[in-house]
């Protein structure tokens, strides 16, 4: 009879590895922590003969979370602004995506290629959290201050637009932000100081450092910045949207005592009608505020009837007149119904030539014209002097050569 001796069996089997971590860490789209520790466990459970063994344990040595440092500037923004403004104020969003808290310093740029002039002067002021939107003397912070993984920050480029900018010029601004941070602590973990601007970081050049912190840029180019440089940047524009006026002086022969109308020439006694008109042709509404032409000595100013004589003898000046008689003294005319002088929804308005106060005056040869008077406030014009875009105004007056 045979005997069969049976090898006790042993059978192993792998249930699984287990990533365990010292402190519970929630998940974030820029990645756990820097400086969070990482072990891995592993055990084995199996059986001699059919009977379950004690487990055997295996425990990887433990590793540090290294630095992905990483930001985004954020622009794209247009803003409006006169020739002149001074402090514009355009904003931008700074993100932290990189795994800890970090510090940003901020950099304005104007000497950037494509536009049409460089905005003057820049400051960069960091959003305080208060009242939306700049506030001066309020917003004052210079650089972001441990911002958190995953959060953003607004952050203010204010500038001084140039006086010889016109109608339609743009002018591009960039913000500048670079990362950085304190890495000091304990193995090059992060610590965070609170109201000081941190250090400027440097990437780690060697293979990973077991139990060190390493710092890795992962950024992508920005406008003014290459890749993986911990900057980011981006571009605003400001856009000059301004009243564009225009002034234009004519004038027209509309008789003589000797020839009337028909061939009249500029010999004493002849007199000449003069327009001046401003024209607002740009993209904005203008507050006008005065027009001053002095005449020469040759020539008077005076109430002079202001439609076309119809001889000779009619050919004389006129003196006196008040404005409410029509066709005497000074002719203001617009191209749209608006309140002219004391005159409400008309497309005229007459004035005296006297020295009173009227909106239009004369003293000896000079004739002064002031809008808030000429053209008050009214439906489509909020302010007193105001011509919209597409709006002309024109002053007529006759003279007489002497």
């Amino acid at each position: 009879m045979k005997n069969h001796n049976k090898r006790p069996g042993i059978g192993a089997l792998l249930i699984g590895g287990i990533l365990l971590g010292l402190t519970a860490q929630s998940a974030l789209a820029a990645g756990t922590s820097s400086g969070t520790p990482i072990v891995n466990t592993a055990t084995l459970a199996y059986s001699v003969g059919g009977v379950g063994q004690t487990g055997i344990t295996a425990t990887s040595p433990t590793f540090l979370v290294d630095e992905k440092v990483n930001l985004t500037v954020t622009g794209g923004a247009t803003t409006s602004v006169v020739p002149g403004q001074l402090a514009a104020v355009t904003a931008f969003s700074v993100t932290n995506f990189a795994n800890s808290p970090l510090d940003f310093s901020l950099a304005a740029t104007t000497a950037i290629t494509g536009d049409s002039f460089d905005p003057a002067a820049c400051s960069v002021f960091v959003e305080s959290g208060g009242a939306v939107g700049y506030q001066a003397g309020v917003d004052i912070a210079t650089f972001v201050d441990e911002l958190a993984a995953d959060a953003s920050k607004v952050v203010y480029v204010v500038c001084n637009i140039p006086g010889t900018v016109i109608n339609t010029n743009t002018g591009l601004v960039g913000l500048t932000a670079t990362a950085q941070g304190n890495f000091t602590g304990l193995n090059g973990i992060y610590v965070a100081t609170v109201g000081a601007q941190g250090a400027a970081i440097t990437a780690t050049a060697v293979a990973d450092t077991p139990g060190i912190v390493d710092i890795v840029f992962a950024d992508i180019a920005g406008t003014e910045d290459a890749a993986r440089d911990a900057r980011h940047s981006a571009h605003d524009t400001y856009s000059v949207v301004t009243g564009v006026l225009t002034v234009t002086k004519t004038v027209a022969l509309l008789c003589d005592p000797f020839n009337g109308i028909l061939v009249p020439k500029n010999i004493p006694g002849a007199i000449s009608q003069w327009s001046v008109s401003i024209a607002n042709t740009g993209a904005a509404a203008a507050t006008l505020t005065s027009i001053s032409d002095t005449l020469t000595a040759l020539v008077l100013a005076h109430d002079a009837n202001l439609v076309v004589p119809s001889s000779a003898a009619n050919c004389v000046s006129a003196t006196g007149i008040p404005e409410s008689l029509a066709g005497r003294g000074f002719k203001v005319t617009a191209n749209a119904a608006r309140t002219i002088g004391l005159t409400l929804a008309t497309t005229v308005g007459y004035f005296t030539t006297l020295a009173d106060g009227d909106g239009v005056d004369i003293t000896g040869q000079a004739i002064t014209a002031t809008f808030s008077a000429i053209l008050p406030a009214d439906g489509a014009h909020l302010t007193a002097g105001l011509l919209n875009v597409g709006e002309t105004v024109t002053i007529v007056f006759n003279t007489t050569v002497l």
